[in-house]
């Protein structure tokens, strides 16, 4: 994403105070901006190439309140059903979490009040981060399916995101279904040619609808969680399609007694896992786990 970009979907509906400090503040240091953390009464935090760096800026209740405001386009009740998922969509592919104070109805988020923390997170293109996924698929002949692993915040979203964009442009463009349940996965994807993103639909009802109308041969989504969600996979393995999806575990431990491979064994033919840097191990899947490096 360029300055001019960041400049015209983020940094200007933050309160002028910040978002003067975040221009001074950037250019002083290399790399690039992946997250500016708001917190009511506390320093204004961004983090630049995986640096976490605190700013003299403090944000006051009145910033919080002018932010929340900008960047829910002066209308809150637009954004009330994200906002109970605990996000807000700024523009393509930038996504605010946010923290509040949470009202139950039923057992269930009714209402979001009294927001006091604001997680920005800004979706960045680095296309040689999915080479590795990308090879061992196109010599499987694009008949196998991935699953990228890691704890939040290496880069899962990142992979997924390229070898969508990989997969469905020259010189093998195949068709690509994208699940984008929080409008962050697809960002710059938007023009690329043998895409169909399905913005906003849970997974599994994004899944299944991909299913049976898209005829994709490629259905990729992000962060598998729910019983829901994982029997959409199943549906649509069983259905001849395969997947790119990603899940949180720490390690390939982890991952191989997580309640996904139980559920849904032998749908993914390789495991790729993130540490720091985007730098990541594939897994071919079986009886014997093998890395390939």
């Amino acid at each position: 994403m360029t300055w001019q970009e960041l400049e015209s979907k983020v940094i200007c509906k933050l309160s002028p105070a910040i978002a003067e400090c975040i221009r001074n503040t950037v250019p002083l240091f290399h790399g690039s901006l992946e997250e500016i953390r708001l917190r009511c009464n506390r320093p204004v935090a961004l983090t630049i190439s995986g640096q976490n760096i605190p700013l003299e800026q403090c944000c006051t209740e009145e910033d919080m309140q002018k932010s929340l405001q900008m960047l829910c386009d002066h209308s809150l009740y637009s954004h009330a059903e994200t906002l109970r998922e605990g996000y807000i969509c700024v523009a393509e592919g930038i996504r605010a979490g946010v923290c509040g104070r949470a009202v139950l109805e039923n057992g269930r988020i009714a209402l979001l009040r009294d927001i006091h923390s604001i997680c920005i997170r800004l979706p960045s293109r680095i296309p040689t981060v999915g080479q590795a996924v990308y090879e061992a698929l196109d010599k499987g002949g694009f008949r196998e399916s991935v699953l990228v692993y890691a704890p939040p915040g290496l880069g899962k979203t990142t992979v997924l995101r390229e070898v969508a964009a990989r997969l469905a442009n020259p010189p093998h463009p195949l068709r690509v279904a994208v699940v984008d349940t929080r409008y962050e996965l697809c960002a710059g994807l938007e023009d690329v040619m043998m895409l169909d993103i399905l913005y906003g639909y849970p997974r599994n009802q994004g899944m299944e609808i991909a299913m049976r109308t898209l005829s994709p041969e490629y259905i990729v989504c992000d962060e598998i969680t729910s019983a829901e969600d994982r029997m959409a996979l199943v549906n649509c393995a069983g259905s001849g399609i395969r997947l790119c999806a990603s899940v949180h575990a720490g390690s390939l431990e982890e991952l191989l007694d997580s309640p996904l491979l139980k559920t849904a064994p032998g749908i993914f033919q390789w495991y790729y896992g993130l540490g720091e840097g985007h730098v990541g191990t594939l897994t071919a899947a079986g009886k014997e786990t093998q890395p390939v490096r």
